[in-house]
């Protein structure tokens, strides 16, 4: 189930969050909705930073060389 806008999500529990090819952030949730960012070709698409994890940003085009 996906929402019609991210701010729905804003509070809810994260069952799992996925970087995939060519750098597109999927994010699960616990009610089952999702939320999918795509690489921007001309700007910076996402920046990913929290506790236990390294700062990960997506740049313009997407990325190619991930290590997870």
């Amino acid at each position: 189930m996906f929402r019609d806008a991210a701010g729905g999500l804003f509070g809810q529990s994260l069952t799992a969050v996925d970087v995939r090819e060519h750098g597109a952030l999927v994010i699960d949730f616990h009610d089952g909705a999702g939320l999918w960012i795509g690489p921007d070709p001309q700007f910076e698409s996402w920046h990913l930073t929290g506790r236990g994890v390294d700062p990960i940003t997506v740049g313009p085009g997407g990325e190619d060389d991930w290590e997870l």
